[in-house]
């Protein structure tokens, strides 16, 4: 199930980054579109004063004033784009962020072990020879020799190992001979066991 977890959010996250992509592509088509439209209101502008000059006109043509609030309106609509890329790609570093730490916490939630009261756990994380055993309780890092918990004094009792199972073996109803688990034949006179 983590597996495609990790599948769907890799995919998700390759989906927000496309997106942002095409976003801010269609964002920075506006500025360059923006900044062609003043590129013509410049030109524009200097023909105009030109002309004016030509004509023995003295300060500014007539026109001069509404190009320049066509201009103060385009360098406006460029500031905006340029927030909204900023703030896209903010938002973009935000989402790889949270997934990061998502996937960190997935780890470690897939790290942590069952924990029962009473029943120390060996931190495996740690070299053999200075293996601890933590608290059931606070989880707090004990010597694998400690009785009590020093933070919150609960009784550590020492682990149970395993019994090993031993092979049981039946006897032969022909000739009484032990027979190995799992033979249906007696070795020693043939006889069926099962």
């Amino acid at each position: 199930m983590a597996f495609f977890d990790k599948i769907n959010s890799i995919a998700k996250n390759v989906g927000d980054k496309t997106g942002d992509a095409i976003e801010m592509a269609k964002i920075n088509a506006r500025i360059a579109s923006e900044r062609s439209a003043m590129n013509d209101i410049y030109r524009q502008l200097g023909e105009a004063y030109y002309a004016h000059r030509i004509n023995g006109g003295e300060g500014e043509p007539a026109e001069a004033a509404a190009m320049y609030s066509q201009l103060d309106q385009r360098t406006a609509a460029i500031d905006e784009a340029q927030k909204q890329i900023v703030a896209i790609k903010a938002e973009g570093e935000r989402r790889a962020a949270e997934a990061a730490a998502a996937e960190e916490a997935a780890s470690a939630v897939k790290t942590q072990t069952s924990v029962q009261p009473g029943i120390p756990v060996l931190d495996t994380s740690m070299p053999a020879e200075g293996q601890s055993v933590k608290c059931s309780q606070c989880g707090a890092n004990l010597n694998a020799d400690a009785k009590f918990c020093p933070q919150c004094g609960t009784r550590i009792e020492p682990p149970v190992p395993e019994a090993a199972e031993a092979p049981q073996s039946r006897i032969c109803p022909g000739c009484g001979a032990e027979v190995a688990q799992g033979m249906k034949f007696c070795s020693q006179c043939g006889a069926r066991v099962e």
